[in-house]
């Protein structure tokens, strides 16, 4: 990430993934558009480039318990965001094309709070779920995740029965994927996850076996979503 200007640095609940997200030098804190994580088991770095979605990381947060699943804070791209070209060589076509993605990026209106759910595996690398947009519950920030559930900033009254009302500033916000498993066991939890991550790297059979024991319609359709998001229509039908 040389000429690159580190922001937040996060890892993982296991130690094995150290994520970061950057700023373009000299850009006036415009945020990189790239994800950087590195693998201790690889010995290496994984990189993702949300550019062609017009959008730029600018936190990240792993998961308390499963060290694959990470969530991170999105805003959009602006005309001076991009790659940073100071970090690797590109022909004039490559630079033609980062000037389209950025044009287009500032017709591109701000948005709320956006976050994209992605799945990390040394053996997989970086795989993008979906993006959650948390603007309609009123979310003013982000601050962890912890399946079923996104950590939000959002200032809630909380009653509780022989207690006075009080205020709270931290709020959970289920994850798209596990709409009606808010509470959802430890078990069902994992199964859930273990049955997105093995469809998101096309393995059917495993993901099959991981929910094979679960009867829950709640179950069911939370998977038919994840499914329809992966666009793999075929185990949303079975």
């Amino acid at each position: 990430m040389c000429n690159l200007q580190v922001d937040s640095i996060s890892i993982n609940c296991s130690g094995s993934m150290v994520c970061a997200v950057a700023t373009l030098p000299g850009s006036g804190g415009c945020q990189d558009s790239r994800l950087f994580v590195y693998s201790a088991e690889l010995n290496n770095s994984l990189v993702f480039d949300f550019a062609k979605d017009l959008k730029a990381p600018r936190a990240a947060r792993w998961d308390m318990k499963d060290p694959r699943l990470l969530a991170v804070q999105m805003v959009p791209l602006t005309r001076t965001q991009g790659a940073g070209s100071g970090d690797r060589l590109s022909s004039s076509s490559d630079n033609r094309e980062e000037e389209a993605v950025a044009g287009a990026a500032a017709a591109v209106p701000s948005r709320g709070l956006e976050i994209a759910v992605m799945f990390v595996t040394a053996d997989a690398g970086l795989l993008l779920q979906e993006y959650q947009d948390l603007q309609q519950v009123g979310a003013l920030g982000f601050l962890g995740v912890a399946a079923p559930h996104l950590l939000v900033h959002r200032k809630t009254m909380i009653t509780t029965p022989g207690a006075p009302p009080r205020h709270s500033n931290v709020t959970k916000v289920t994850l798209q994927g596990f709409s009606g498993m808010e509470d959802a066991d430890t078990a069902t939890r994992q199964a859930l996850l273990d049955f997105n991550y093995h469809l998101a790297v096309g393995k059917l059979e495993e993901a099959f076996k991981a929910v094979a024991a679960l009867k829950s319609p709640s179950v069911w359709r939370s998977m038919a979503h994840m499914a329809i998001k992966n666009k793999r229509l075929d185990v949303a039908g079975e």
